[in-house]
């Protein structure tokens, strides 16, 4: 390689370099949008960031839990399919996806996707915090607690 060649190697990999960071703070700043309650400015950042990143799973599930909070399941399922496909052990995607296909009444989708979800965040992390966010869950959850104090008493 000549002195041309590791030029442009080098200024390569600050380009990329410099790119994935302005990729992650713009996937922090729609994190921190959706978190705030703002969907739209985030939707807004997230799409900026797909217009460049397209195989971002970190911003394609942020976009996801954007369209889910809107309602537009369909899309959300989407966005997460794609997340998945960029990243096929992330086990919040395959939780998040799973709670559309629920919304859509896509049972056995939903079922295939909590399960991955539920081995995949066995692998070192706390289960109950991804099943406890699901509503359905919840609610049961809620149910049985009430149910097993209601018989101690």
């Amino acid at each position: 390689m000549n002195r041309r060649e590791r030029r442009a190697a080098v200024a390569r990999d600050k380009t990329t370099k410099s790119a994935a960071v302005a990729a992650s703070d713009l996937v922090a700043e729609a994190t921190l949008a959706y978190q705030q309650g703002q969907f739209a400015e985030a939707e807004i950042v997230c799409k900026r960031v797909l217009a460049r990143f397209p195989n971002n799973s970190a911003n394609l599930n942020i976009l996801g839990l954007v369209y889910q909070a809107s309602g537009r399941h369909r899309l959300a399922v989407k966005s997460f399919a794609a997340a998945i496909a960029a990243d096929d052990l992330d086990a919040a995607c395959h939780y998040n996806i799973a709670c559309s296909y629920q919304a859509l009444e896509q049972r056995a989708a939903a079922a295939t996707h909590f399960k991955k979800a539920i081995a995949l965040g066995l692998s070192g992390r706390n289960v109950e915090p991804f099943l406890m966010k699901n509503a359905v869950v919840a609610e049961y959850g809620k149910r049985m607690t009430e149910n097993e104090y209601a018989r101690r008493w």
